[in-house]
């Protein structure tokens, strides 16, 4: 769990949606922490000496070290393939690959808008032959066990909602119990440029809200356990641009306006054939998708349903419309 809290004038709120309701709709009145800002401990400003590699392949023999059972969260993005591959390049056990994938069609397996399932088979299929002793599923959802879903993760997170997040908060007095281990990929390197210094900057928008409340969940990039990861994949990106910088390559300004998040996957994540074709073929699959799509063949009953949980308002403000992001986490480190 990311331990995620609010603040409003000095009380602390589990949900976005309860510091938002207390801060009377002014989102500059909240604040935010995760994991009870333990990450500021470490010295974010000096970069681990070890290479990215072998810090990869140390957090996942940590992880195998503190958990009888891992089970990482798959969507054949480049997050979870890294994963996927450091595991099974260095030879350290992961127990179960997991995709998840609604099932609004039948079968779901057929529908061309479950996107993740049509870029995951090949890989799934590829690595079970490698890694035969791992147990690889499709984690199916109907039509009206991901509205249940969508419903609890509202009542818990108050936001966001998907079908890989609602899988732990699901199964969550498992997760609580056992000592068994639910694996994603997060967190990404979020590289800010400000005031000539370059900072490390964390959102509650980056997966936190929808894992905050699931036991068992271990961001793989970004713990407190092992912060070292999180340190060295932004020194990467910081001094990527900064080589830019000094090649007048890039200016400040653009330093300054612009996203850096590409960087991610050009410095610090595997990829593979299957994932470099599926992102050309994605297109706007997940604006299509929420905005009709795989939810146009649901029956009246489903899709009212649906409506009426994207329509929940709090003080007469539906919640699609406060998804604003806050800061959970900031430190220069240059």
């Amino acid at each position: 769990m990311f331990d995620l809290k609010y603040f409003v004038d000095g009380i602390s709120y589990e949900r976005k949606l309860d510091a938002f309701v207390a801060a009377k709709g002014n989102i500059n009145r909240i604040t935010a922490s995760i994991y009870n800002d333990r990450l500021y401990s470490f010295n974010w400003q000096i970069e681990p000496s070890e290479s990215f590699e072998t810090l990869l392949k140390e957090r996942a023999q940590q992880l195998r070290d503190k958990y009888s059972e891992l089970t990482l969260s798959f969507s054949g993005g480049r997050d979870s393939f890294t994963i996927l591959e450091t595991f099974r390049k260095n030879n350290i056990h992961l127990d179960n690959v997991q995709v998840g994938v609604p099932q609004f069609i039948k079968p779901w397996y057929e529908d061309q808008g479950n996107w993740e399932y049509i870029k995951t088979e090949p890989l799934v299929d590829e690595y079970q032959k490698l890694m035969p002793k791992t147990k690889f599923s499709f984690a199916s959802f109907n039509n009206l066990q991901f509205l249940k879903d969508f419903e609890k993760s509202l009542s818990i997170v108050g936001l966001n909602a998907n079908v890989r997040s609602t899988l732990p908060q699901h199964h969550s007095e498992y997760y609580k119990s056992a000592n068994h281990c639910y694996i994603t990929g997060d967190l990404e390197p979020k590289i800010i440029y400000q005031d000539n210094s370059f900072f490390i900057e964390i959102w509650d928008t980056e997966n936190q809200e929808n894992y905050s409340k699931a036991y068992g969940t271990e961001a793989f990039y970004t713990h407190p356990d092992f912060p070292k990861l999180h340190s060295k994949q932004c020194h990467i990106c910081k001094k990527y641009l900064e080589e830019k910088l000094r090649n007048n390559e890039i200016t400040q300004e653009s330093l300054i306006n612009s996203d850096h998040s590409h960087l991610k996957n050009l410095l610090c994540r595997y990829s593979h054939p299957v994932i470099v074709a599926s992102n050309i073929t994605k297109g706007d699959y997940r604006t299509n998708f929420i905005k009709g799509g795989s939810i146009s063949t649901l029956s009246p009953e489903y899709k009212n349903k649906w409506k009426d949980l994207h329509n929940l308002s709090i003080s007469g403000i539906t919640i699609k419309q406060i998804k604003f992001g806050i800061k959970t986490f900031s430190v220069r480190i240059s």
